[in-house]
């Protein structure tokens, strides 16, 4: 993923100083939604309506991750702003974004309650001469003080095709890629090459994670992109010497789940298309809903 990477004899620079414009931003965001695939994809199409005035289309997708079928969401121009997959064994949808998109659909997610992300991907772009070279030499550093994995890619022989680096294992829940951005865009968009020089010093700075346990996922749907650089301690030491940010240490704390929710967390997945249902038919109403639900329960009512 990313440009193809860059060389191996570079040295340690001085750390860079932070800018104002500093921005950290998902740049891709992939969640399940416990709602259904219709409610999600119209939640998806208003937020597009209030932004461009246009809902938006909808498309047949590529199942996959054991879905069984899936609907791509299409803004006015065309742009694919993410995918909804849904059907088979997993009864709540999964939403799947990247790019441009990800920051906007994790914001109409957010505003709507509960969902679990399995993935959350948060990006830093800066400019400047030496700064590729810069950050690979930390990068590098941080492999050898923290024993982690360290991968260097570039073409020898096409400065311009744009270098990457890759620290940490794709195998575990935080990795990190630094990349020419620049190089990559350029290429991509096909700048002439008198005009390379306007995009050579961009680079990207991408962190990728993908917490495991339920709760960190469910913790993950309420937390700020920029948060996520104190997930490690070597992650920490990038962001204070890369960036000169502070990240605080974060910590997913697990806690056992209590019979009495576990009870709860059964019913919803076992009835939740009849409770939604019952949400349905009584208007949309939460006090309507709850006293029809303690009604069929035989609960008393005590107020």
């Amino acid at each position: 993923m990313g440009p193809r990477p860059s060389n191996t004899g570079v040295y340690p620079c001085g750390p860079v100083t932070e800018s104002p414009t500093l921005l950290h931003r998902w740049d891709w965001y992939r969640a399940s939604v416990p709602a259904s695939p219709q409610l999600v994809l119209l939640a998806i199409q208003k937020a597009l309506e209030a932004r461009d005035g246009v809902k938006g289309t909808l498309t047949p997708g590529r199942p996959r991750y054991s879905f069984k079928q899936a609907e791509i969401v299409s803004c006015a121009s065309g742009h694919r702003v993410c995918e909804v997959l849904y059907g088979g064994q997993n009864p709540n949808p999964c939403v799947d974004a990247s790019g441009e998109s990800a920051q906007f659909i994790a914001g109409i997610l957010r505003e709507n309650g509960t969902h679990y992300v399995s993935r959350g991907d948060v990006a830093v772009d800066r400019a400047a001469p030496g700064l590729f070279t810069a950050w690979t030499a930390l990068a590098l550093k941080l492999a050898k003080l923290h024993g982690l994995q360290c991968r260097v890619v570039s073409s020898p022989t096409d400065l311009d095709a744009g270098s990457t680096v890759y620290l940490g294992s794709r195998k575990s829940e935080v990795f990190l890629r630094v990349y020419e951005r620049g190089k990559k865009v350029a290429r991509d968009e096909g700048v002439a090459p008198d005009l390379m020089h306007l995009y050579r010093d961009a680079v990207r700075a991408e962190l990728e994670f993908k917490p495991q346990k339920r709760l960190m996922k469910q913790a993950l749907g309420s937390t700020a992109p920029e948060a996520l650089w104190g997930v490690t301690v070597w992650l920490q030491d990038f962001a204070r010497e890369a960036f000169a940010m502070n990240a605080e240490p974060i910590n997913f704390r697990q806690r056992r789940e209590a019979d009495h929710e576990r009870a709860l967390r059964a019913v919803g997945t076992q009835y939740g298309r009849h409770l939604e249902r019952l949400y349905r038919d009584c208007g949309y109403d939460d006090a309507q809903s709850f006293r029809t639900l303690r009604d069929y329960a035989g609960i008393p009512d005590h107020s």
